[in-house]
């Protein structure tokens, strides 16, 4: 009768260092095991260990049977807090060492969010991508932009601007600068919800002069048939975004801002850059390379499965990737194994796709437009709609036709039937 049987196999599963006794060793956390296990090969390299205890057990590897020696119960420190815990030592040499779902979870290394495990390190703060760094390529001949004065920022917001630039510099995603630069942007602070400020640099006049790189970004009708029969989803969101990113040296010089605090220049790649969606896309493409059921839009990505055993593996590995690459998730912003989620102002459930209810009442909310430029906001808001309401473009004629040369503007109730119409369809 076999007690347990293990999955040694290094390229699966997820990994933690612990050091036992005074040697640091490096596990692969098995969340399908009961029982942690190393090979008596490792056991004599620990330092500091207790004893070998007898133990009845009988394990099996994909390898076949494994011998037991015995058991002890090893000491480690894990942020701060000293467990213990018994590990099997068997004969054979193991390919990694094994860390038990039990043991993972009581240290910390793992937890149980939404009825499915995940690797602890995977959420956090901002992380840094290990990947080659962005370079910004500008055009032949641009002419610099410089700006020598700081905008004016109201006094509410000065004390919020100052904590927000301490903490970016901080995490190593801005930089002070002292020396000059031919590039310099101005800033314009904007209030969050949370009482927080955002910095956002202005970067228009830069913008003009960068080539965007050539890579392409799907969109939501590329990736949909690829969801097709699937019953199980999870969002996962790239906390800070862009900011995850490397910018490379010379390219920083170019990001540089100034502030009534003084000039600082990104080492991240910068919200407001308009080559930011095909950087970010390209890297989260080369990190999520070649695993199925992961689709990366932007900063965010949707896993998928038909099966929830299939939805799972599927996530451990994105959540490996991901982790290894050194990538981190907003675990507030995540939705783990789902019946439905939510995915660029769209719900993804098995049925498919609808417009999600937020999107559906702001459109019903939006002011009469009063003029061309505004119906033209209308009318890129309606467009939302489109893959929901079967023969939009002949529903809103009587408002498209209001964009035509030599017609008179007029909103009335005419106009505002096939709005209101086509929204609740």
């Amino acid at each position: 009768m076999v007690d347990s049987v293990i999955d040694d196999e290094e390229e699966q599963g997820w990994t933690t260092n612990l050091k036992i006794g005074c040697t640091e060793l490096k596990f692969k956390i098995d969340t399908g095991a009961d029982i942690s296990v190393i090979s008596k090969k490792t056991y004599d390299l620990i330092k500091k260990k207790t004893a070998l205890e007898a133990c009845q057990l009988n394990l099996s590897s994909p390898g076949g049977k494994l011998s037991v020696l015995g058991k002890f119960v090893a000491r480690t420190v894990y942020k701060g807090k000293e467990y213990n815990f018994k590990i099997v030592v068997v004969a054979q040499n193991l390919k990694s060492n094994l860390l038990s779902r039990a043991v993972a979870a009581r240290i910390g290394v793992v937890q149980r969010i939404q009825n499915v495990e995940v690797n602890n390190k995977v959420f956090g703060p901002i992380g840094k991508v290990k990947t080659a760094p962005v370079s910004i390529k500008l055009k032949n001949n641009a002419e610099p932009y410089n700006v020598a004065t700081p905008r004016r920022i109201a006094f509410p917001l000065q004390g919020k601007v100052k904590t927000e630039l301490d903490k970016m510099e901080k995490s190593g995603i801005i930089e002070k600068t002292e020396e000059p630069t031919d590039w310099c942007a101005p800033i314009v602070p904007v209030p969050k919800p949370n009482g927080q400020v955002r910095i956002c640099v202005v970067y228009k006049r830069l913008n003009r002069q960068v080539k965007r790189p050539n890579h392409m970004i799907p969109n939501l009708e590329d990736i949909a048939p690829k969801m097709v029969g699937a019953k199980f989803f999870s969002a996962l969101d790239a906390a800070g975004g862009f900011h995850q990113i490397p910018l490379d040296e010379k390219s920083s010089y170019l990001t540089t801002f100034i502030t009534p605090y003084g000039r600082y220049r990104y080492k991240r790649l910068p919200v407001g850059i308009s080559l930011d969606p095909e950087a970010f896309q390209n890297k989260m493409e080369e990190i999520l390379k070649g695993l199925e059921g992961c689709e990366p839009l932007s900063d965010d990505t949707i896993v998928h499965g038909k099966t929830e055993r299939e939805h799972d593996k599927r996530l451990h590995a994105a959540m490996n990737r991901i982790e290894e690459a050194g990538l981190r998730l907003n675990k507030e912003k995540c939705a783990l194994k789902r019946r439905e989620v939510k995915y660029f102002g769209h719900i993804i459930n098995n049925k498919g796709r609808r417009s999600e209810e937020g999107r559906v009442e702001a459109i019903l909310n939006m002011k009469e437009p009063r003029n061309v430029s505004e119906l033209k906001t209308v009318l890129g808001m309606m467009n939302y709609l489109s893959k929901f309401v079967p023969h939009l473009s002949t529903i809103l004629q009587p408002i498209s036709r209001l964009l035509k040369r030599d017609t008179t503007y007029f909103w009335g109730p005419d106009q505002q039937k096939p709005l209101t119409q086509s929204s609740r369809k």
